[in-house]
């Protein structure tokens, strides 16, 4: 069973960002992206506005932040 079965892998976190989790090259990643909607379709897409985060990265991040 993979981590992605068991949690939800898109949360939104409102105004238009979502916390979304993937799987790339065995290795889970956790993205904090602001997504947009295409008028004609309105399909939700992700844009380059963000941060990607490895299980380390955001071992670190989590750990600043708790300091802040």
């Amino acid at each position: 069973m993979c981590l992605l079965d068991v949690i939800p892998t898109k949360q939104k976190l409102g105004m238009g960002i979502y916390v979304t989790m993937s799987l790339f090259n065995g290795e889970l990643l956790l993205h904090i992206r602001k997504y947009k909607t295409d008028q004609s379709t309105g399909k939700e897409y992700p844009t380059r506005q963000g941060v990607c985060f490895n299980d380390k990265a955001f071992a670190m991040f989590r750990a600043a932040f708790d300091e802040i």
